[in-house]
């Protein structure tokens, strides 16, 4: 990411304001957030792509300075985004399935970083039984077209007995599902092979964190 001060500079000119807290008051934002930003040197991923969309933003543009301001919309797919937190720790009940907002994605980052489909939904991770795979607040990149556990294994969001997890899933030659924490601090548990009625694949992790750069 570029310098800190430039990509707000481009933010605050594309909604045409002139301060920081105007910014952070149409983000939605407490007044001091920009503040933050700069010190800690990041601009949160959320509110990247919300002024992506709000203002119909080039990312590498605003990120980078590169390329032209606008592109056109046929260069993105717009992906749901759902307050919903898939737990790697404890398990995080489903209360809200109504997309809260629609960010467009690249296509050209999407396939760069290996995703074939459209099917696609963004949730967020919750808890630090996945470190140091990926944080608490991490944007999930789900493909919906996986409502099984492949034989190879891979990262799933599921449903199990009404609550949301993210976890590194396993077949076992028992029939059983191994569920695997990437923390080490978490011991792996087993899903019986009976039991499995129980469980509903909601998709796999394509990407975590910062795709649309």
């Amino acid at each position: 990411m570029e310098n800190i001060d430039q990509i707000i500079q481009r933010m605050r000119d594309s909604y045409n304001l002139n301060t920081d807290k105007e910014l952070a008051s149409r983000l939605g934002l407490g007044a001091s957030a920009v503040a933050t930003w700069k010190q800690k040197n990041t601009v949160p991923y959320k509110q990247l792509c919300q002024a992506v969309l709000d203002c119909d933003l080039n990312l590498r543009w605003l990120m980078f300075g590169e390329g032209e301001k606008n592109e056109t919309p046929n260069d993105y797919i717009n992906v749901p985004e759902y307050k919903i937190e898939a737990s790697a720790g404890h398990g995080a009940l489903v209360e809200d399935e109504t997309p809260s907002q629609y960010i467009a994605i690249k296509k050209a980052n999407l396939a760069a970083a290996g995703v074939n489909t459209s099917n696609l939904m963004i949730i967020y991770a919750r808890g630090d039984s996945m470190e140091p795979t990926f944080y608490s607040g991490d944007p999930l990149f789900i493909d919906r077209t996986f409502h099984t556990v492949a034989p190879e294994g891979g990262i799933y969001v599921f449903n199990y007995n009404g609550e949301l997890f993210v976890k590194r899933l396993q077949l076992a030659f028992t029939g059983d599902l191994l569920v695997i924490s990437d923390n080490d601090k978490y011991p792996n548990m087993t899903i019986p092979k009976a039991e499995l009625g129980g469980l509903k694949v909601v998709g796999r992790v394509a990407v975590y964190g910062r795709i649309c750069a």
